[in-house]
Formats: C-alpha cells, sequence, structure tokens
C-alpha cells in the first residue's frame, strides 16, 4: 500500500483521536510495517524486522522517541480507507 491513503472513515478519524495515534504514526507504519491480508482487510503492524527498518533508516533515536507507538496498529479496507487504529496488546497470530 502506498505511503498516503486514501481515505479515513469516520470511525477510523476517532479513533485516532481517542488513541493519539497522529497522521504521522499512521505513515510511519504503513512505510515500516507488516501488511497482514486477512478477510476483506488490511492490517498493518510493527515486526521485529520493520523495527530494525526503522531503526536503519531513521535512526535509535527515533526508536526511542516513537517507542510507545510500535505496538500500534491500524485496519484497512480493501479501497484503502483507514478504518481503525488501536494498540496491539497481544501476540499477532498469522
Amino acid at each position: 500500500m502506498n505511503t498516503a491513503y486514501l481515505s479515513t472513515t469516520d470511525h477510523g478519524a476517532r479513533r485516532m483521536r481517542q488513541r493519539a495515534i497522529s497522521q504521522a504514526d499512521i505513515e510511519r507504519l504503513l512505510r515500516y510495517g507488516r501488511p497482514i491480508h486477512k478477510h476483506q482487510a488490511v492490517r498493518y503492524v510493527f515486526d521485529k524486522a520493520g523495527r530494525k527498518r526503522l531503526e536503519r533508516n531513521e535512526g535509535r533515536q527515533a526508536i526511542r522517541l516513537a517507542e510507545h507507538k510500535l505496538d500500534i496498529f491500524a485496519v484497512f479496507s480493501r479501497t484503502g480507507a483507514l478504518v481503525t487504529t488501536g494498540y496491539r496488546t497481544e501476540r499477532i497470530w498469522r
């Protein structure tokens, strides 16, 4: 998926505000995160490899500054609309 997603649903925008997840956080997730295709949606998460890519490209300081945001996930519809966001609390099963 392109780093500039097409749109955000009302629900997705509300969840971003409620959970203090910025558009920059979502764009970083799209750039370095891992897509998991399930059902009619694509979920992006930071896996170990994504965290290493982030550190390699933006430096260790970026990891320290955004450490609490590395557990976010974002769900996109097949059309590219942001459906919801949140923080992972469990392991992701593939």
